[in-house]
C-alpha cells in the first residue's frame, strides 16, 4: 500500500528565516531543487514523525493491554479461519475440553 500524504500548505504562509549549509543551498539551486519546497517538506515528513511518535507514547498502555489480552486469550475470532472454516487446534482452556473443535 502506498502511503498518502496531504499536504499543509493550503493556508497562508509565514516567512521564517533559518540557517541552511552554502554548499548545500548552491548544490540545490544548481540541480533545480526549489529549496524553500524542499524544507517545508522536509518540516512537514518531521512533524509527521513526531505526531507518529507522540501517538505511540500516548497509546502505549493500551498496546500492552491488548497484546496481555491476546497472550491470555488468543487472537479474538481465531475461531474462524480466513476460509470461513474452524482451525484445527482446541480452543483456549477457558472453553473447557468439551468446546474443543474437530476437523
Amino acid at each position: 500500500m502506498i502511503p498518502v500524504t496531504r499536504r499543509q500548505d493550503n493556508g497562508p504562509k509565514r516567512a521564517t528565516h533559518g540557517s541552511l549549509s552554502e554548499a548545500l543551498v548552491t548544490e540545490a539551486r544548481k540541480r533545480g531543487v526549489n529549496v524553500s519546497r524542499a524544507c517545508e517538506d522536509g518540516l512537514a515528513s518531521e512533524v509527521r514523525r513526531e505526531r507518529s511518535k507522540r501517538w505511540q507514547e500516548d497509546n502505549a498502555a493500551g498496546f500492552e493491554a491488548q497484546n496481555t489480552y491476546v497472550e491470555r486469550n488468543g487472537v479474538p475470532l481465531a475461531v474462524v479461519s480466513s476460509n470461513g472454516s474452524p482451525p484445527a487446534r482446541p480452543l483456549p482452556s477457558q472453553y473447557g475440553t468439551s468446546a474443543r473443535l474437530t476437523g
